[in-house]
């Protein structure tokens, strides 16, 4: 049961490819700066939010993960960034560094949490936001309700809103694949919260490795650390909480007066998708899921990038759903491009002497609503 992004299920099969590459070659030391959260952002109920944070300089760039990812998923892009601003990656609750929280882990709930962890941690603005997969339901919703600390916007292979409703309207291959595999990632969250709560699993038993998501490439005192946070059972709850949120969470999302004006917005595609195993799913659902991203996902994606006048939608090659895995320069290109947008539009504001209309040179989290 290792957690991945729990919407684009076929790509377990790479992401596994992956895992078993890194563990040949021994420990990956792109993992060593995410042992350990750098900031703690403390919110009521006695419980904190981790984040990693590096780098220096405006706006900072927030990273949301995919769902069933954390801070790690950007180990690629965001020191890289981190050369020209400051960019903070935050864990959702019970994933990564974050405690675990007795709250439904609906959109509402999750994006509230990202809003009062960067008041709490002093995450000043302005933002720069990217979002990968299901992390783009946070960041719209942040957007919506915090444009005037928002300065521009990158989303990363996105889901959309609306998304699984469609998909099992037009793609019923793909949409009964994707059930299938989030509702046993909910039964596996909940066995390991009952086995751990238990006692019947232990560290270095195979049931626990599953549990801990333990991935032979981590460093050791990542390995260690996440051990010991996968001893309290809330931590799996949460974690399921959340995944029987995910396809909910895409009608949660819909706003048909959503606009950004003239927000930098990139959003980049993958240009292909995986070819999933027999054992997995039929040929057809193989060939349903490419014709479902020319026929669907590209034009959603379009839809996506018209949020804003200046908003522009770039298909990667050679990559597929974790563009920030296996094509990052691209993620880092689109970050920096809008980056210095909105450097440049905020000294144009300042040099002449006017408020920024969009209020993308403000400092802090407002509600809009």
């Amino acid at each position: 049961m290792r957690r991945t992004d729990g919407w684009w299920l076929g790509f377990l099969s790479l992401l596994a490819a992956s895992t078993a590459s890194s563990a040949a070659s021994g420990l990956d030391h792109e993992y060593d700066a995410y042992a350990r959260s750098t900031v703690r952002a403390k919110l009521p109920g006695d419980r904190s939010i981790g984040w990693v944070c590096m780098g220096s300089g405006s706006p900072t760039v927030v990273m949301t993960a995919g769902a069933g990812d954390w801070s790690v998923a950007w180990r690629k892009v965001q020191p890289a960034i981190a050369k020209t601003t400051r960019v903070c990656a935050w864990d959702r609750p019970g994933f990564g560094f974050s405690d675990p929280s007795p709250g439904t882990q609906n959109l509402v709930q999750t994006e509230a949490d990202l809003e009062a962890a960067l008041k709490a941690a002093n995450i000043r603005g302005p933002y720069v936001l990217v979002g990968h997969s299901l992390g783009a339901y946070e960041t719209l919703r942040f957007a919506d309700r915090n444009r005037q600390s928002v300065a521009a916007m990158v989303l990363v292979d996105p889901a959309f809103p609306d998304e699984f409703r469609t998909l099992a309207r037009d793609y019923p291959g793909v949409f009964k694949l994707q059930s299938s595999m989030n509702n046993q990632n909910a039964r596996d969250l909940q066995a390991c919260a009952d086995n751990v709560r238990s006692r019947s699993v232990e560290p270095g038993s195979a049931g626990w490795s599953d549990c801990v998501g333990d991935d032979p490439a981590y460093p050791t005192k990542l390995r260690r650390r996440l051990a010991r946070l996968a001893a309290d059972p809330a931590r799996f709850t949460t974690q399921r909480s959340f995944t029987t949120w995910e396809f909910r969470d895409a009608e949660l999302v819909l706003d048909p007066h959503r606009s950004y004006g003239d927000l930098p917005l990139i959003v980049l595609t993958a240009a292909d998708t995986p070819d999933f195993p027999l054992a997995v799913a039929p040929a057809s659902t193989t060939a349903e899921m490419k014709r479902m991203q020319v026929e669907l996902w590209t034009k959603a994606h379009d839809r996506l990038a018209a949020l804003s006048s200046r908003g522009k939608n770039v298909i990667i090659a050679g990559s597929m759903h974790y563009i920030q895995l296996m094509k990052p320069e691209a993620v880092v290109d689109a970050t920096m491009r809008v980056v210095a947008e909105a450097r440049s539009r905020a000294t144009n504001a300042t040099v002449a002497g006017i408020a920024d209309p969009t209020g993308t040179i403000g400092s802090g989290i407002g509600s809009t609503h």
